[in-house]
């Protein structure tokens, strides 16, 4: 049997979701509502329209996600490398272009792959 390397959540999401990325890497995508912003501790802000998806590095370490249509809910879902198959994994998805997505860097602002 083998071990599954991903895990999703899926997350309905009112007013406002603080996260922690625990150390990994986090994809995310915006499957029903309008959109949402993304801010990090280190001010960085973006916002994600319905159907994109976005990744937050492990070096985030908390950020906020804050739906951008009040009265109306957004759910995402959460895919992340499980503890124990290293960072190395995700980076090597993202150098062969399994990820092609936009990414939101806590230092360095958007960067696209």
């Amino acid at each position: 049997r083998q071990r599954q390397m991903c895990i999703r959540d899926r997350y309905t999401v009112e007013d406002a979701v603080e996260v922690e990325t625990e150390g990994s890497c986090q994809v995310w995508m915006v499957v029903e509502g309008k959109a949402v912003r993304v801010e990090t501790r280190e001010g960085m802000r973006q916002r994600f329209n319905y159907a994109e998806t976005f990744v937050i590095p492990a070096a985030a370490a908390t950020y906020r996600i804050i739906n951008e249509t009040p009265g109306e809910k957004v759910i995402l879902v959460k895919a992340f490398i499980k503890k124990g198959y290293g960072k190395e994994v995700g980076y090597r998805q993202i150098q062969k272009g399994i990820l092609r997505t936009s990414v939101l860097h806590p230092c360095r602002g958007k960067i696209y792959l």
